[in-house]
């Protein structure tokens, strides 16, 4: 993600009234968990960070403020967090890496792919499961675990101006949410293939 946008939770801190930070998807060296869990720290927030591969662990065992848990975004949620009775002020779904065109079959992208299956994880070339894995944690965060302001955050997300549609990890994630009343704050340029897109939106604020 370009710029460092996940900085946009200072944003929206203005709006706070409860909950937790949760991301999905933890850095892998740019940065985004270590920045959460200094901020969470900072304003004693709950901050939890889950991924899937249990060698994310090495990328967060120096932070002193984070929870990491090691498991797919929806086990987490589906299985585990409801149990917390907690609810979810900032959401940045940055998990399951999004294949754009121009590095589909690159070496870098097989070798992910066979990561992801040892994991019994299929990270399919037209992207379909990275579309489902958002969507479903968007649509459960939503339902259950959504705040009284509840925010989220899209890497790899874009609108193309000529037809309007969403494309990127987020490309059901999005229409979902704005469906349900929830507002753009701020999102990249419309472009096809916007390799550092992002959207920001919310909801009660």
């Amino acid at each position: 993600m370009g710029a460092n946008k996940y900085s946009l939770i200072e944003k929206v801190m203005q709006y706070y009234k409860g909950g937790i930070v949760l991301e999905i998807g933890m850095e892998r060296g740019e940065g985004s968990t270590i920045f959460l869990n200094d901020f969470c720290k900072k304003n004693n927030l709950e901050f939890y960070s889950v991924d899937f591969d249990p060698n994310q662990l090495l990328s967060v065992q120096s932070l002193d403020w984070v929870i990491p848990v090691t498991m797919t975004g929806e086990e987490f949620l589906l299985n585990h967090f409801k149990e917390k009775n907690k609810k979810i002020f900032f959401a940045y779904l940055d998990n399951f890496d999004y294949i754009h065109d121009h590095i589909r079959g690159h070496q870098q992208i097989i070798d992910q792919q066979k990561r992801y299956k040892l994991y019994g994880l299929d990270m399919d070339d037209d992207n379909h499961s990275s579309n489902r894995a958002h969507l479903l944690q968007t649509v459960l965060i939503d339902i259950d675990f959504a705040a009284e302001s509840c925010f989220f955050l899209f890497d790899d997300t874009w609108r193309w101006r000529e037809n309007e549609k969403w494309y990127g990890k987020g490309a059901l994630a999005v229409p979902y949410l704005l469906s349900k009343d929830y507002k753009i704050i701020e999102k990249s340029h419309d472009d096809y293939n916007n390799y550092n897109g992002f959207v920001l939106l919310g909801r009660g604020y």
